[in-house]
């Protein structure tokens, strides 16, 4: 075996852990899903790490029984869906290196478990424990053909057969892609509805458990994409591929979709939707229905309840909520937040217990009171909405986050973090929730500042051109005292969103960290907007460093009236530590700390 690992039960990677035993993967402290084949073949690589491990063997060992037309396809498949479980890639891997036409190779260190160590074989090869060297030792040849024998004449009596192992899953040869609907209204602003029709169908689709589904960030690249299907299957690793368009126009809306197989290009299904927006429900079951029928999966009566399951039947509801969401990213744009706040309103005006309308004005109203107008209604009412989000569904992902989200301006990070940790167990391909998470580890006390670079560059991956994730990469990076890459990370925030204040915030930091508060202080000068409590402290403890105490206090006063309270970041800041003595200091935060 040369480098093969004698582990225990869990082996760790980078930022991964595995457990042999109970059949998971953890990333940051996440549960990630990995279907049994992608974790068998995953469990196989790791504990030979450094070894080609050819297509053949990996063949015998998890599929020693089987039977392709295809074989490549399914292990193809099967590694496609590890990749993207690992966020590792075939064109500049750092995790598992592709040896063309031979197998595959695991190219990063490993470290096994503290457990007591084994000489029994990983999970994945236990069937073939009767043919492993340690019995032949045990036993002796002759009576281990005498064991064997005796097994095969019980297993067969009879005619039975039985077999000495159960079968293996065989992974579905069904998998499918839905790419990006094309817009074809006139009217650009109702890019929102093509988008929401998509991950609708996306999420619909995902509720048939024998179709693998790539996921919604997965396929955001090919948006107006003009490459050939084929090509966009290969890529993702799936067999099949919808595509279509969408154009809606007043009452009434038009979807065209197509099912594609990747392998040939040729079209198996195809249909036009012309219907009234009160039928814009109907059509998403359809489509899902449809392709499951094409497919020829058999659909439990329990499967086709999940399909057609909504949140809301109200179609004016539903078409508020999607504009509300689509505005809803713009957290530094006041404009925009108050126009999502509208239509999250109305979308609960027609429907009161529409769950994701509820977490997504609770997300809204936090937003605006950490960055616009942090009054403390505002975070009351972010709070209730996302506590009656939860009432209506606990398994909603965007309710636990929105309810983190509270925790965290509340500077309670530990809650804050447990809830949006169960937004991603539940949703774990949503860059927004990495970045949240990366937002409330960094502050922490202490802070998980692996965790916080782990979970932005997560984020940045699911979604790579997201100037907030930037931000707080850079903000991780700082903590490490890697000044340099966090520079870069946070001049790429900036060059993304020009007009936000955050990367203005953070580079100030930066320079502060170096000792150059002309720089620290020149960076701040750039902000369009500084009067928001983090940047008043970020001046405040610029003006402590150079000494300037009257204008520290002044500052951090300001930070305290708009409702500044994390008092553990300020009791541990470096920066602060000539105010600490001073009376006024002392006096200013006893009177904020009640």
């Amino acid at each position: 075996m040369g480098n093969s690992v004698q582990a225990g039960p869990v082996i760790r990677f980078q930022d991964f852990q595995l457990n042999l035993d109970t059949g998971e993967l953890w990333k940051a402290g996440i549960r990630l899903k990995l279907q049994d084949q992608p974790f068998k073949v995953l469990a196989t690589l790791v504990q030979r790490p450094g070894q080609v491990i050819t297509r053949e063997e990996l063949r015998q060992l998890i599929w020693p029984q089987e039977s392709f037309g295809d074989f490549d396809h399914v292990l193809n498949l099967a590694v496609n869906k590890l990749r993207s479980a690992l966020g590792d890639s075939a064109e500049v891997p750092h995790l598992i290196e592709t040896l063309p036409r031979r197998g595959y190779r695991f190219i990063t260190p490993v470290d096994s478990g503290t457990v007591a160590k084994s000489d029994s074989p990983p999970p994945v090869q236990r069937h073939l424990i009767l043919l492993q060297a340690p019995l032949v030792y045990l036993l002796g040849i002759p009576l281990l053909l005498a064991v064997v024998a005796a097994l095969i004449l019980v297993f067969n009596v009879g005619g039975v057969g039985l077999r000495l192992w159960n079968k293996p899953t065989v992974p579905s040869l069904k998998s499918i892609a839905v790419l990006p609907l094309e817009n074809l209204s006139r009217d650009p602003e109702q890019e929102y509805f093509a988008d929401g029709m998509t991950e609708e169908i996306i999420t619909k689709i995902s509720r048939i458990p024998s179709l693998a589904v790539a996921s919604r960030t997965s396929v955001a690249r090919y948006k107006k994409t003009q490459k050939d299907v084929r090509e966009v299957g290969r890529e993702l690793g799936v067999r099949y591929v919808l595509e279509g368009s969408v154009r809606k126009v007043d009452n009434r809306v038009r979807i065209t979709a197509q099912l594609i197989d990747s392998t040939t290009g040729f079209h198996l299904w195809a249909e036009d939707f012309d219907r009234s927006i009160n039928d814009v429900f109907a059509v998403q079951d359809e489509t899902a229905l449809k392709i499951a029928g094409v497919l020829n999966l058999q659909l439990t009566p329990q499967v086709q309840e999940a399909v057609r399951l909504h949140y809301t039947n109200n179609p004016e509801a539903y078409d508020a909520y999607l504009r509300g969401e689509a505005l809803s990213q713009y957290a530094m744009d006041l404009e925009k937040l108050q126009a999502a706040h509208r239509h999250f309103q109305q979308a609960l005006q027609l429907d009161t217990n529409y769950a994701p309308a509820l977490a997504g004005l609770a997300k809204i109203e936090a937003h605006i009171y950490r960055n616009h107008e942090p009054t403390q209604a505002h975070l009351r009412l972010a709070e209730q909405l996302a506590q009656q989000a939860l009432a209506l569904d606990h398994e909603l992902p965007s309710a636990h986050v929105a309810m983190g989200f509270v925790y965290g301006i509340r500077y309670d990070y530990v809650h804050a973090a447990q809830e949006i940790r169960e937004g991603i167990r539940l949703k774990s391909d949503d860059p927004w929730f990495w970045d949240q998470l990366s937002w409330t580890l960094a502050y922490l006390q202490p802070p998980d500042n692996a965790g916080a670079e782990q979970a932005a560059r997560e984020a940045i991956r699911l979604l790579p051109n997201f100037p907030v994730a930037y931000f707080h990469l850079g903000r991780a990076l700082l903590q490490q005292e890697r000044y340099q890459e966090a520079v870069t990370a946070l001049n790429r925030s900036l060059e993304l969103d020009p007009a936000s204040a955050a990367p203005h915030v953070g580079l100030s930091q930066v320079y502060l960290a170096q000792g150059n508060t002309d720089l620290a202080l020149a960076e701040m000068d750039k902000m369009s907007f500084n009067a928001f409590p983090v940047a008043l402290i970020q001046t405040s403890s610029i003006y402590a460093v150079r000494g300037e105490k009257e204008r520290a206090l002044v500052e951090m006063e300001k930070a305290l009236r708009l409702g500044y309270r994390d008092f553990a970041a300020l009791d541990s800041s470096p920066y602060l530590a000539s105010l600490r003595a001073d009376p006024r200091y002392q006096q200013l935060l006893g009177r904020y700390r009640k």
